[in-house]
């Protein structure tokens, strides 16, 4: 009788873990998928930054142009970001009229 009883018992265990096993399993292929998909919409965004950079020749921020070249400026604009980028520099010939 007490083997029966303990054969019961693990049966019992045996199904409890194969059930628990099958949950994780798909717990764990929902994680990869969801990683999966992650990392494909990581890569496609930076293959497009790359082309859009390759193209412009500018970095860029989702798609955009950072504007840290004189191409994103207009006019009077980027002469004065040139001005300024001179006197950081250290050079003369961007001083501003006073």
């Amino acid at each position: 009788m007490g083997h029966g009883k303990q054969l019961a018992e693990l049966r019992q265990d045996l199904d409890t873990l194969r059930r628990d096993f099958k949950r994780l399993e798909l717990e764990w292929t929902d994680m990869y998928d969801r990683i999966h998909r992650t990392l494909m919409k990581v890569s496609r965004r930076a293959q497009r930054q790359e082309h859009a950079e390759s193209e412009t020749g500018l970095p860029t921020v989702d798609g955009h142009t950072t504007g840290d070249g004189p191409a994103s400026l207009s006019g009077s604009r980027a002469e004065i970001q040139r001005q300024i980028l001179e006197r950081r520099k250290g050079g003369n010939s961007g001083v501003l009229p006073g």
